[in-house]
């Protein structure tokens, strides 16, 4: 099931001053040196120009506390180098950056200096600090505080519910089979339930994926319509819109129907994507909270 970086998000915190961009690309997945489309963008938006107009960038990768020295201190080289391979490939041409010297891991050094406990899995440390500016030297890499880690608050990630109808056919049930009925219906009703994450407190829902089932059972002339709903709520640094998807499912004792057209034939309806302006989202906001 899904969780904050599910799909994986990462998040981007910037340090920039008026002679360099620096930027933390945190939310690395555990163990992964995989940039996701949120480093990239920031990279494309933030490093990229300053490479292409000559200027020159510092990289350096650091991991959370949650593994070994030593294999943290090997997935934030690489995390680096990652950065360092998708930058020489985004300029098409060479980065300026001392390999060894301006591109590099730190392990979970600045962590445990930031006083984060031995073992503690950290998205704020699961991350490449660069650093870009004009001139044809690497910028040393200035460091964030101690007390750089955003504060945290638990929010929904995912939640699912589902509601068990009657469908009758032209006649009433009478005796034991309203009994029966009745308990295939509590077999069916699913609790609501919901997951949640740490995310910064300063976050805001970004994204909201939402799937429906629609289930027909036959017990003689009754049908038992279970409907389930689930959410995805991905949260990020706020966004003028909040970005909506809905894709829906027709089943018939757990298969999918095939006799409708607008199915397609075993396959999902999915909804275009909309974007929808955030003063509209606040009762569902709120609800996440």
């Amino acid at each position: 099931m899904p969780n904050v970086g599910s799909p994986i998000k990462g998040a981007i915190h910037d340090y920039s001053t008026v002679e360099r961009a620096q930027i933390r690309l945190t939310g690395f997945a555990i163990s992964s040196s995989v940039l996701t489309d949120t480093h990239k963008t920031a990279l494309d938006q933030k490093i990229v120009p300053i490479l292409k107009a000559g200027g020159s960038v510092s990289i350096a990768g650091l991991a959370s506390r949650s593994g070994g020295t030593d294999f943290n201190s090997k997935l934030s080289t690489d995390r680096a180098y990652a950065t360092y391979d998708y930058l020489k490939a985004a300029t098409k041409g060479v980065v300026r950056a001392r390999v060894g010297e301006a591109v590099y891991g730190q392990g979970e050094s600045v962590a445990a200096a930031s006083g984060v406990a031995d073992g503690t899995e950290d998205a704020f440390y699961r991350a490449v600090e660069v650093s870009a500016w004009t001139k044809i030297t690497p910028p040393p890499l200035a460091k964030p505080s101690a007390n750089a880690a955003p504060a945290m608050i638990r929010r929904v990630v995912y939640a699912r519910a589902g509601n068990p109808s009657v469908e009758e056919k032209g006649f009433e049930l009478q005796g034991s089979k309203w009994a029966d009925l009745a308990d295939a219906i509590m077999d069916h009703k699913l609790p609501v339930q919901k997951k949640y994450a740490m995310v910064p407190k300063d976050w805001v829902l970004i994204e909201i994926h939402e799937t429906s089932y629609n289930n027909r059972e036959p017990y003689g002339n009754v049908t038992l319509v279970t409907d389930v709903t689930e959410h995805d709520y991905i949260w990020g640094p706020k966004t003028p819109q909040v970005l909506y998807t809905h894709k829906s499912l027709y089943m018939f004792n757990g298969k999918r129907l095939e006799d409708r057209s607008m199915w397609k034939k075993r396959t999902w309806h999915v909804d275009p994507p909309r974007f929808v302006p955030r003063d509209k989202l606040v009762p569902i906001t709120k609800k996440m909270e």
